[in-house]
């Protein structure tokens, strides 16, 4: 996966102290994970850095945008994401998952690289809701397609337009 260098701080030549790093999520990230609701976007990462003896303290800065799907009429459309975390990188024998609990991971002290892509892939995606919806206007009105929203609401079912067959009335007597 070619995300794995693009998305990668040697931290084997990084002094004590903090550093800067800027990345840039883009359609070739999303690309490489194809079972994702994300068509494309574009994403800011900042990290600030703070190198320590026994631990790195990893500030993540997320913002930018990602086209999804709106699950009412669905039409792509462009969804802002802002976020930011703290991920503590700690020093150990060997290496462990990310664990959503405390935020902390530790790598093998023969580490040189920290790679993060899988990490911005969880935090982009923990970030999108389970509901993905078009926004509303300045007047509430929401900017779902017009015609799908009609269509829909032709199909509906609603009670004052269509009236119960009264045979499911029989059955309803069954249940009492």
């Amino acid at each position: 996966m070619k995300n794995k260098e693009k998305y990668t701080i040697d931290i084997k030549n990084l002094s004590i102290g903090t550093h800067k790093f800027s990345f840039i999520v883009d359609n070739d990230f999303f690309n490489d994970y194809k079972n994702i609701d994300i068509k494309t976007g574009k994403i800011d990462i900042d990290i600030d850095l703070e190198k320590k003896n026994n631990a790195l303290l990893l500030n993540i800065y997320i913002k930018g945008y990602v086209n999804v799907q709106c699950d009412r009429c669905l039409d792509d459309f462009e969804m802002n994401i802002s976020y930011k975390t703290l991920l503590i990188v700690n020093f150990g024998r060997k290496d462990s998952e990310l664990s959503d609990a405390d935020k902390k991971i530790t790598i093998s002290n023969n580490t040189n690289n920290l790679i993060l892509d899988k990490h911005f892939y969880d935090y982009i995606n923990l970030n999108i809701p389970y509901k993905k919806i078009h926004t509303t206007d300045n007047n509430g009105v929401s900017n779902c397609n017009k015609e799908m929203i009609n269509t829909i609401e032709k199909y509906s079912y609603d009670n004052k337009k269509n009236k119960i067959d009264p045979r499911w009335d029989k059955l309803k007597k069954l249940l009492n």
